[in-house]
C-alpha cells in the first residue's frame, strides 16, 4: 500500500508539473497571439502605404506622359515660329534693299 501511495504522490508530483508546463504554454501561446496581431496590424498599414504608392506612381506616370506630350507640342510650335520669323527676317531684308 505504501507502495501505492508513493506512485500515487509521484503522479500528483508529475501532474502538477505537467499543469505548470502547460500553464506556460498558455502564456506562451497568449504571447504568441498577440504578436501576431501585432504583426497583422503593421502588414495592414504597409498594405495600406503600398497601395497609396501605387496610386500616387499610377499618377505620377499619367502627369509625366502629359508633360511629355506637353513639350512636344511646345517644341514644334517653337520651331514653326522660329521657321516664321527667319522667312520674315528674310522679308525684312528684302525690303531694305529694295527701299535702299
Amino acid at each position: 500500500m505504501s507502495s501505492v501511495k508513493g506512485d500515487v504522490s509521484g503522479l500528483k508530483e508529475d501532474m502538477s508539473s505537467v499543469k505548470g508546463d502547460v500553464s506556460g504554454l498558455k502564456e506562451d501561446m497568449s504571447s504568441v497571439k498577440g504578436d501576431v496581431s501585432g504583426l497583422k496590424e503593421k502588414v495592414d498599414e504597409m498594405d495600406k502605404k503600398l497601395n497609396a504608392v501605387y496610386e500616387q506612381t499610377a499618377f505620377l506616370t499619367e502627369f509625366k506622359e502629359e508633360i511629355s506630350k506637353n513639350n512636344k507640342r511646345i517644341e514644334q510650335e517653337n520651331r514653326r515660329l522660329k521657321e516664321i520669323v527667319g522667312r520674315h527676317e528674310l522679308e525684312i531684308q528684302d525690303l531694305k534693299q529694295k527701299i535702299g
